[in-house]
């Protein structure tokens, strides 16, 4: 759930800067990329989960890695903006969890 909640938050923010001139280019990127990559994790988490050892995750293991990274690229730039921009808080809140999900599920390899 936290996928994906990273997923809607970053797709909410997206919209809510499409107005601006630019001074967001960075966050837009990180929380694009964050979306696009936890929406996928989500996905193979969904219809696989965390298979056992041989069983899916020569494909989960670096999905969720990159999906970590992607959530604390976006996290680190996003709190740039966090006391004026109250999505850019939330946002980077969601990170926050998208990126110790990840890392918890991925202690959980053998």
């Amino acid at each position: 759930h936290n996928m994906r909640s990273i997923s809607s938050s970053a797709t909410a923010v997206l919209i809510a800067h499409a107005w601006t001139d630019g001074i967001f280019r960075d966050c837009l990127r990180a929380e694009q990329d964050c979306a696009v990559i936890g929406s996928a994790t989500a996905q193979v988490l969904a219809r696989l989960g965390f298979p056992e050892p041989g069983d899916g995750r020569a494909v989960l293991v670096p999905l969720l890695e990159a999906c970590g990274a992607a959530a604390r690229a976006c996290r680190d730039v996003c709190r740039r903006h966090a006391e004026v921009y109250e999505h850019c808080a939330l946002v980077a809140e969601a990170c926050e969890r998208c990126d110790e999900a990840c890392a918890d599920l991925l202690s959980r390899r053998s």
